[in-house]
């Protein structure tokens, strides 16, 4: 109990100082702030506790050394983290303008994910033979469904004071980080299941009953807790306070019976958060209280989680190579990414050639990696090591250099 004292203490503390400097001297935006300065206050963190130990000053000094070194990544991400982020994160997108692309929203979430796993992890396993690397096509392809879906946390740190992009492209990415992840996670569970047995044949059964349960069930299980409970409670309530209570309330018990009964809870959440802030806006309430509640809670995760990420970097023996073989990974994961998306754009007759290209462009660049990959692929029992380091290299440069980019090129196209 003390030593989860100590990492949700350090973690807030490590957050909070970040954000102060950045804020103060620095001026990045927060996603690019909080990545970089959480990962040298960890290393500096590190490196004070570390002196501590060798000179034997303080027990607690190895308590919390011990406990920075045992973060279970993937269990706080996916158990406490990811659930009240992507509730929050859909809460605040106005599910109108959602609708308006969903024809958009629906290629991009689905086949395009397919479409951009395949190409990364067949591109990936090429890479690897030419260069004598020893993982398999199996691997390589499980690595491009992880990778391939867009962060919906990470996508909407990076857009959320963006004020410059087309409104519908904006939603477009937000509304396609949102819904993408069902798809590339049943792809990732039905290559795992391929691959990672001794037979290597698909069962079709099997992925039939997973997209039953894991997509079917998850949709319909909170699509009806989200109408009952906005239609006859959320569009009654009166009071901020009230309507913060109950929204924290069934955000938490969504995510526990999903917890409890494996259904998605990633599609959940997302359902959920967009149905309650639709009733939100119908009831008699302002909104405005309610908004910025979980706007903290938002922004306090957020931070959080990219805090996790560089405390977990810094624990990894991650060397040149593997930051080498980073910058590749992330140069084909954009490559397929930005195929996935020109594909269809090409057919779009209201649109030049130029057009086309820059609206690929900005969807490929805002298409932000994040905590999810890096969970699910320490989810993996029988994941390769090596592909494991990559992941963290792809989602920090994600994280810092294509967001970077991103706002660039958006400033620039606007001029």
């Amino acid at each position: 109990m003390f030593m989860l004292h100590y990492v949700v203490v350090l973690i807030i503390a490590i957050a909070g100082f970040s954000a102060f400097i950045n804020e103060t001297f620095f001026k990045f935006s927060r996603t690019i702030g909080f990545t970089v300065f959480s990962m040298l206050f960890s290393l500096f963190l590190t490196f004070i506790v570390k002196i501590a130990i060798d000179l034997n000053i303080s027990n607690t000094a190895k308590d919390i050394h011990y406990s920075l070194q045992n973060i279970d990544f993937q269990y706080i991400v996916m158990n406490y983290l990811i659930g009240y982020l992507l509730f929050a994160t859909a809460l605040h997108t106005n599910i109108v303008k959602l609708k308006s692309v969903i024809k958009n929203i629906s290629y991009l979430a689905t086949l395009g994910v397919v479409i951009s796993a395949l190409l990364t992890g067949l591109i990936l396993y090429v890479f690897f033979l030419l260069f004598n690397l020893k993982v398999g096509l199996g691997a390589c392809l499980i690595f491009g469904a992880l990778i391939s879906p867009t962060d919906p946390v990470a996508v909407m740190s990076v857009l959320k004071k963006n004020k410059t992009l087309d409104s519908n492209l904006k939603i477009t990415i937000i509304g396609e980080s949102l819904f993408n992840d069902a798809t590339g996670i049943l792809l990732l569970i039905i290559f795992y299941s391929i691959f990672s047995g001794t037979n290597n044949s698909i069962n079709y059964a099997e992925i039939i009953n997973l997209m039953y349960h894991e997509v079917f069930l998850s949709i319909l299980f909170s699509i009806l807790v989200g109408l009952f409970f906005g239609k006859f409670i959320l569009k009654k309530v009166k009071s901020s306070q009230t309507g913060i209570l109950l929204t924290v309330f069934i955000a938490g018990f969504v995510y526990l019976v999903c917890q409890k009964t494996h259904l998605s809870a990633p599609l959940s959440m997302v359902i959920l958060g967009l149905i309650c802030g639709y009733f939100l806006t119908l009831s008699k309430l302002d909104t405005t209280k309610v908004n910025e509640f979980w706007g903290i809670v938002d922004d306090i995760l957020n931070s959080c989680l990219f805090v996790l990420i560089g405390l977990k970097i810094l624990s990894m023996d991650i060397n040149l190579i593997f930051i080498f073989l980073g910058v590749i990974t992330l140069l084909v994961i954009s490559l397929s990414r930005f195929s996935s998306i020109l594909l269809p754009i090409l057919f779009y007759k209201n649109y030049t050639f130029e057009e086309k290209i820059k609206r690929s462009m900005v969807m490929t660049l805002g298409g932000v990696r994040g905590g999810i990959s890096l969970a699910l692929a320490l989810s993996l029992t029988e994941f390769p090591k090596d592909l494991i380091y990559i992941t963290y290299i792809v989602v920090i440069l994600s994280i810092i250099f294509q967001s970077t980019l991103f706002e660039k090129y958006v400033l620039k196209i606007s001029k």
